[in-house]
């Protein structure tokens, strides 16, 4: 289920004519809202970085679905009103050098669950990003 934050990110987003109408995804997809050109992952933020986090196993999820759909995979980080945008498809064709890396992290950032695990991880960095406000 969507955050009141990631549905003010869905709004912002349909600001762009170039994206299509942003729509929720079904809770059972892998991404969070899609268009009839992209599917798009939403996280929000509590604190900013110098660089953002997407880990493989979004990456391997969505790069998949978003190509037999015949869409990109947008990734999308919001914090403070700040939101920026990487069309991940798009770095993958191009040959971006993702440089995957382990690390131990939280198993999540919600729900009090102090476990951590090892996780396969990429940092984008905002100049490569489309950066927007959300209000």
């Amino acid at each position: 289920m969507l955050k009141s934050k990631e549905i003010k990110v869905i709004e912002a987003l349909n600001q762009f004519s170039k994206l299509g109408e942003v729509k929720k995804s079904h809770r059972t997809e892998s991404y969070d809202c899609e268009s009839d050109r992209y599917i798009f992952e939403i996280k929000c933020r509590d604190k900013r970085y110098d660089s953002w986090i997407l880990e493989k196993s979004k990456f391997d999820s969505n790069i998949p679905k978003a190509e037999e759909s015949g869409r990109d995979f947008i990734y999308v980080v919001e914090y403070n009103g700040d939101a920026w945008l990487w069309n991940i498809s798009e770095m993958n064709t191009f040959g971006f050098d993702f440089k995957w890396e382990s690390r131990t992290l939280p198993t999540t950032t919600q729900f009090r669950n102090k476990s951590f695990k090892s996780k396969e991880l990429t940092y984008l960095w905002e100049a490569n990003a489309l950066h927007f406000k959300v209000n």
